[in-house]
């Protein structure tokens, strides 16, 4: 359920001479007492506001303001679980892995099978040297039949399986996200690349194709057509991607790499 901006809006009365309502009247509807389901409602609707906020804030890099809004959510529902899911991205952002930590294994007490938070748990274990205990909670949240992307957590965990070295088992899983995202930038690129180092060029070459139709293809990405396309032999192509790779991306490690000429 998408998590709507508002504006709240503080209204402050102001003291009059009135008499006081007479003892038989209705209290204010304001001096009411809520009911616990009230109250409950009403701290779930502040944590999804700030949480919504937060992501916002999160997306723009802005991790500081992102934190604040956060700790306002938590402070209102300790039980949401995305605004746990979110203080665990931030935290691995800043390199907090302890922090990040905690914040997903809070997440994956609240929702133990949700989709976003086995995913974003299983790629900080696969950034911090835990590769085999990340794939579970990749395939948990691939297989949540109302998961809208299930091919990420596929191809997160095929490139763990990359770094584990079991390129077979990675191949598997980079082609069950294939089928179910045929034109996803980040699958095809992984297998063109799987490709490229078994010297399978004209494979590597497709799945690139698919890759290039995005209007920004990473450093990443150019590097290798660059490679592929001098291994071919083709020099226009090879020039091609060279001159855009230096062009977007002039201060890249791709970029010093062709600037040298190291092309292995």
């Amino acid at each position: 359920m998408p998590w709507l901006l508002i504006v709240l809006i503080f209204m402050v009365g102001c003291a009059t001479n009135n008499p006081p309502a007479p003892a038989s009247s209705p209290p204010p509807l304001a001096l009411k007492k809520l009911t616990p389901e009230q109250l409950a409602a009403e701290a779930r609707y502040r944590a999804e506001v700030h949480t919504e906020l937060a992501a916002n804030y999160y997306t723009r890099r802005q991790f500081d303001i992102a934190l604040e809004e956060l700790k306002v959510s938590v402070g209102a529902d300790r039980t949401f679980m995305p605004a746990y899911n979110l203080l665990g991205l931030i935290h691995m952002e800043l390199g907090e892995t302890k922090l990040a930590e905690q914040d997903f294994r809070t997440g994956l007490k609240l929702a133990p099978t949700n989709p976003d938070v086995n995913n974003n748990y299983g790629w900080f274990l696969c950034n911090t040297n835990r590769e085999k205990d990340a794939i579970p909670f990749f395939l948990t949240a691939a297989q949540d039949p109302h998961y809208a992307t299930p091919h990420k957590p596929l191809t997160n965990a095929g490139i763990c399986n990359l770094r584990l070295g079991n390129t077979s088992q990675a191949e598997d899983y980079f082609r069950r996200a294939l089928r179910l995202a045929p034109d996803d930038g980040q699958v095809n690129f992984n297998l063109a690349d799987l490709n490229f180092g078994r010297g399978n060029l004209p494979q590597a070459r497709m799945h690139l194709a698919r890759v290039m139709e995005s209007p920004n293809p990473t450093a990443e990405a150019l590097w290798l057509a660059v490679r592929l396309e001098r291994k071919m032999g083709d020099r226009n192509a090879e020039g091609s991607y060279g001159l855009k790779l230096k062009k977007r991306y002039p201060e890249s490690r791709e970029a010093k790499l062709l600037q040298s000429g190291k092309y292995e």
